[in-house]
């Protein structure tokens, strides 16, 4: 009798629901002082006479920076572990947001906000991402959508607190508060113990099905290939025999070649490169990059575009928290909807970049005041959405412990897109006047990245049909 092999299984469950606490303290605290900049540093950038053009720049530095630094986010989560990276992400965040507090030149924001702040929001957001995917497989989407729709609240009531705090006691003031509260995500950090500590071992025999489950897409396609290659090399045993020589020698070659790669192949090993030799892994993640570029601006500009349509900070804070509050309650109902449509989750985030598109589009157009509310009523729809799916097609590919470099390769990417686009923002703010045709912009890219995975699809499709005829024909 053969001996029953034990596989390792995330928990789902159990310690991870601390995970899922953790992610959602994080995300309450840290995500609302990114998406109201623009809002809490308004009366600052007033005071200081500073030009669209430079107000673009800072914001778009501050995305651009810190994923630029996201390809050593893979390496160093292997040296320190995510619960202690977290923690130096924390404190960049904060140092990084006092010091703006303090700021009056335009260089000074770039460097403290724009670059430091920057690095130490993608360190946590990628610290605590790891660790809420590492916990959860089958209930990974679930998982995601309790900790954003609670981490979500805080995007509803920041914008309303804010707007009264800065009238009682200034913008820099608030700012230096808010730099504070935040290192109480110190707390949370510590919750994110390694999950190795929680493994499930179950015997792979009896488990086969809920292996299966677990594995990643990238996986499964692998050992599809896999049984195709052995199911034709044991159809055509004199082949194998005829080959064999050639084989060994080809194996000799292969071995003399590991043994010459010396520091590159240490590089590749270290960072993951390898997952760069995966056609679709490549279209997943510039499809991500466009997509997330596209709604890094618009998020980043969404207060300033209601400024330019005539709302005063009162009336952009209800708007803004009127798209927050719808937002939180569809990321609780996408887990639901995904159940009941019984779509894989980049088909769903394909619908929600249409979706955002639509939304964005009838911001331009609209005048009034209720109207613009509808708008960004259905804006937080999509955004539910969004929030969820955006977080788990890559987690859903790719294999978990390749995850952080897999991230790390999608931030350089977002970071490297975000420094290009930040300038043309700002001077197309300049020129025509107005913030409405960055909002066209961000549809583009979204338009992007859906035109590239439908092309992916329809080429994975062709080839897919020529291999089975090239099957038939053996």
């Amino acid at each position: 009798m053969s001996p029953q092999l034990k596989k390792k299984l995330p928990p789902d469950g159990g310690w991870g629901y601390m995970v899922v606490f953790a992610t959602a303290m994080m995300g309450f605290l840290v995500f609302p002082v990114i998406q109201n900049f623009a809002l809490l540093f308004r009366p600052i950038f007033s005071d200081l006479d500073m030009s669209a053009s430079e107000i673009s720049t800072i914001i778009n530095v501050n995305s651009g920076a810190g994923f630029v630094f996201g390809m050593f986010h893979g390496p160093l989560t292997k040296i320190f572990g995510y619960r202690k990276y977290a923690m130096v992400g924390v404190a960049m965040f904060s140092i990084g947001l006092l010091a703006a507090s303090l700021s009056y030149t335009v260089y000074a924001f770039i460097i403290f906000y724009g670059i430091l702040n920057s690095i130490g929001f993608c360190i946590i957001h990628n610290a605590f991402s790891f660790s809420l995917n590492s916990y959860f497989s089958k209930k990974r989407t679930a998982a995601v959508g309790i900790a954003f729709m609670i981490a979500g609240i805080g995007s509803v009531i920041t914008p309303l607190i804010l707007s009264q705090a800065i009238g009682y006691l200034g913008a820099r003031y608030t700012a230096f508060l808010l730099s504070a509260i935040v290192m109480n995500v110190f707390v949370a950090a510590m919750l994110l113990q390694p999950v190795k500590w929680h493994y499930k071992f179950q015997d792979e025999t009896e488990e086969g099905k809920e292996l299966d489950d677990w594995k990643s897409e990238s996986q499964r396609r692998e050992e599809s290939n896999a049984m195709k290659l052995k199911t034709k090399e044991e159809g055509s045993a004199v082949d194998t025999l005829l080959q064999s020589d050639q084989e060994a020698a080809e194996v000799k070659t292969s071995q003399g070649k590991k043994q010459r790669k010396g520091f590159w192949g240490h590089i590749v090993s270290w960072f993951d490169l390898d997952l760069l030799k995966d056609p679709v892994f490549i279209s997943i993640f510039i499809g991500l990059s466009f997509a997330f570029t596209g709604e890094i601006t618009f998020s980043l500009m969404y207060p300033i575009v209601l400024g330019d349509k005539g709302f005063d900070i009162e009336d952009t804070a209800t708007i803004m928290a009127t798209t927050a509050c719808v937002d939180i309650i569809f990321r609780i109902i996408v887990p639901m909807v995904e159940k009941l449509l019984k779509w894989k989750t980049r088909d769903m985030y394909m619908l929600t970049l249409i979706m955002l598109i639509m939304s964005r589009f009838t911001l331009t157009v609209v005048k009034t005041y209720w109207h613009t509310m509808m708008v960004a009523a259905y804006l937080g729809v999509a955004k539910g959405f969004r929030t969820v799916y955006m977080t788990v097609v890559l987690a859903n590919y790719v294999p978990i412990e390749k995850l952080p470099s897999a991230q790390g390769i999608q931030t350089l990417f977002n970071g490297l897109m975000l420094l290009a686009i930040g300038p043309v923002v700002g001077k197309l703010r300049d020129y025509y006047g107005d913030f409405e045709v960055v909002v066209h912009l961000t549809n583009f890219m979204s338009l992007v990245t859906l035109c590239i995975w439908a092309l992916e699809r329809l080429i994975v499709k062709i080839m897919g049909d020529k291999n089975k005829n090239a099957d038939k024909g053996t």
